[in-house]
């Protein structure tokens, strides 16, 4: 992890990366909610041997707040707390902590369905396009 990162412990919470130009720049950014992320070695062509180093690094590396959430539930609160109001601020948008309504909990289960579909549905792709040979 650089200076900049979040981390939780020496492991990282928080995947970013930019690139810049002289006009512009891109921004992306991911924090793992599960340990889902892991999966992404079953698209990559490597060895199986290749692919268990890769998970290792990544496990020693990297930490989804699920982990986190799982071990120490207690101490997360505060600092999603923290994390959700700056990113109001920075945003500038309106918005305020509290507990989902029933209706928003459905809404996010419904999304969240659609968005495992959606992976299921890239990682296969992906598997499909790594295991097919070269054209020469």
């Amino acid at each position: 992890t650089s200076r900049s990162e979040l981390a939780h412990g020496e492991r990282k919470v928080v995947g970013s990366a930019q690139r810049r130009t002289r006009d512009a720049f891109l921004q992306h950014g991911s924090i793992p909610l599960s340990p889902q992320h892991e999966r992404l070695v079953e698209v990559f062509p490597l060895s199986e041997e290749e692919k268990r180093d890769y998970l290792e690094a990544l496990r020693s590396h990297a930490i989804s707040l699920g982990e986190i959430r799982a071990h120490q539930l207690e101490k997360i609160e505060p600092w999603s707390q923290k994390l959700a109001i700056s990113l109001l601020e920075t945003l500038k948008v309106p918005g305020e902590i509290g507990e989902l309504t029933r209706a928003e909990a459905l809404m996010a289960q419904e999304l969240e369905k659609d968005h495992h579909a959606r992976q299921e549905g890239f990682l296969k792709h992906a598997q499909i396009a790594s295991n097919t040979p070269a054209k020469s």
